[in-house]
């Protein structure tokens, strides 16, 4: 949306809405995630107590707030990790919520003696002998921080940047090359259904498309984001997205029913590993 000022001025244009949104998404996703955390805490800390913004010393009062908030911020990014690894969903709910509640009081025990090293060193807050104030801090807040925290993970398990949809985890492939009849290629790993083994190559099947890469299949695994694709036999790997249904087997295998009707085999070494897997996409 665009206007022109009175007197003749330069044309001032107003980012639409949808333009801020398509710039959000296109942002690099732990941004995202620290500006979702320093939100988080500025309000929470505003909240806490408002009559701070109005006293004599806003300005000094403004910066804490801040800092405090990039402090919490630089957590976001480990907090939205570990949701999209352990999620609160299905048979392993109970025992993922306790993690999240022990990594909160972990974090929150972080995120005290950080600002207790920090306050000296930049002469904001409490800037007392770290031995003087992370007993007196952690008494007086370490409790209101872990249930602060787990509130976060709460509220990162409902938004999109928690889904496992999201873009892949810094330095998991996304693009493999592929080379046919001497020219070379590039499959994007979103494209891939599941991997086999052939002999010294892996097979990428990508729908009707079969690709041929010399990897072995070990090497080529630690190089996939493990929310994304699973073993489920020594010769296969799956895209968990790909997966429709998980069924056991009488001699304690399973099978999985893919979204195009396939069904691969699943080892019963793997059958648990790929359940659990299923069971965080939900």
């Amino acid at each position: 949306m665009c206007w022109t000022a009175a007197g003749g001025s330069p044309q001032i244009c107003a980012m639409s809405f949808h333009h801020t949104r398509a710039l959000w998404q296109r942002a690099d996703p732990l941004a995202r995630q620290a500006a979702v955390g320093f939100s988080y805490w500025f309000v929470f800390l505003v909240a806490l107590d408002p009559g701070d913004l109005v006293s004599p010393a806003w300005s000094a009062e403004v910066l804490r707030l801040t800092t405090a908030s990039l402090l919490g911020a630089s957590a976001a990014p480990l907090v939205f990790m570990m949701v999209r690894r352990f999620r609160v969903a299905g048979a392993l709910a109970v025992r993922h919520t306790g993690f999240h509640a022990a990594s909160s009081v972990a974090i929150a025990f972080g995120l005290i003696l950080a600002s207790c090293l920090l306050a000296p060193l930049f002469g904001v807050g409490d800037t007392r002998p770290v031995e003087v104030t992370l007993p007196l801090h952690l008494a007086a807040n370490w409790l209101l921080l872990s249930f602060t925290l787990a509130a976060f993970a709460g509220i990162a398990h409902a938004l999109p940047l928690a889904r496992v949809e999201s873009a892949p985890e810094p330095g998991f492939l996304r693009v493999v090359q592929v080379g046919a009849r001497g020219r070379v290629s590039l499959v994007e790993m979103d494209v891939v259904d599941w991997i086999e083994t052939q002999g010294n190559y892996l097979a990428l099947h990508a729908g009707a498309a079969t690709h041929l890469i010399r990897e072995t299949s070990v090497a080529f695994e630690a190089k996939l984001d493990p929310a994304r694709f699973v073993r489920i036999h020594r010769r296969t790997i799956v895209a968990v997205d790909r997966v429709r249904e998980l069924a056991p087997l009488s001699n304690g295998d399973a099978v999985v029913r893919l979204t195009d009707g396939r069904e691969l085999k699943v080892s019963r070494g793997y059958r648990a590993t790929v359940r659990e897997a299923l069971e965080l996409r939900q």
